[in-house]
């Protein structure tokens, strides 16, 4: 618990930018695998479970990252996630869209490949969340550009 005072945050109300690189969150901690290529307050490999306490966050932020996972990745992910977050707390979610030339183009994407349907599947109580035990999420916001699908869920842990 020391250790989230050092950025002025006390367990259980953190904020933190996972894989943040160069442009980490203002008023977030930031985690990434690199130190010499990020701004990172805590380095650490975010395919491993995440370095926090069960309910220890109000908002996780996760740009750019989750298209560098494989498919069980990303469902471990959401997992770890969900359990570090809070009731009712925000996992704000930025990827390509799988059809983009942004997905396609970049051979480090290991995701088969996003699109707005992919994040109903942790809608909470829904078929496919039930069904292939899914993390339960409310979805707030769910929308793409040409390129990139930004979505916000919603911590459903009651």
């Amino acid at each position: 618990m020391e250790m989230y005072k050092k950025y002025g945050m006390e367990c259980g109300n953190l904020k933190v930018d996972l894989a943040c690189g160069k442009k980490k969150e203002d008023g977030f901690i930031g985690v990434d695998l690199s130190a010499d290529e990020s701004d990172a307050d805590i380095i650490y490999d975010l395919r491993k479970c995440l370095p926090f306490c069960n309910d220890s966050c109000i908002e996780l932020r996760a740009y750019s990252f989750c298209e560098h996972l494989t498919n069980d990745q990303f469902i471990e992910f959401m997992w770890e996630c969900w359990r570090c977050l809070k009731h009712e707390g925000t996992m704000d979610i930025l990827v390509p869209h799988g059809l983009s030339e942004t997905h396609i183009k970049d051979p480090t994407h290991k995701h088969n490949g996003f699109s707005t349907k992919t994040f109903t599947y942790f809608e909470a109580g829904c078929h496919r969340q039930k069904q292939y035990n899914l993390p339960p999420f409310k979805i707030e916001k769910n929308e793409k550009d040409i390129n990139l699908i930004m979505v916000i869920l919603i911590a459903i842990k009651q």
